[in-house]
């Protein structure tokens, strides 16, 4: 399959989604939100650059209120090969 896919499971069934946010070393950010419900991943497949770097963190997203909740401490991922 072509593109650069973010995968994100939800596990909690709280009524928020499971957001796996992300930016690249280029200045692109995103987040791919899953609105599926508690234990089924969601797929969002992006256009990167493929010479770049991508890091992720995850969030809860309240569609109702427009609150997001991030872990404490806000824990992100290396920077990891965009295309490898």
């Amino acid at each position: 399959m072509v593109g650069d896919k973010v995968l994100v499971k939800d596990t909690l069934a709280d009524g928020r989604s499971a957001v796996g946010l992300w930016e690249t070393n280029y200045g692109r950010t995103g987040g791919c939100r899953n609105g599926l419900g508690a234990g089924v991943w969601a797929r969002c497949n992006y256009d990167m650059r493929e010479e770049g770097y991508v890091q992720l963190q995850n969030a809860r997203y309240d569609g109702d209120t427009g609150v997001w909740t991030y872990p404490d401490p806000r824990v992100y991922s290396i920077w990891l090969p965009i295309g490898n």
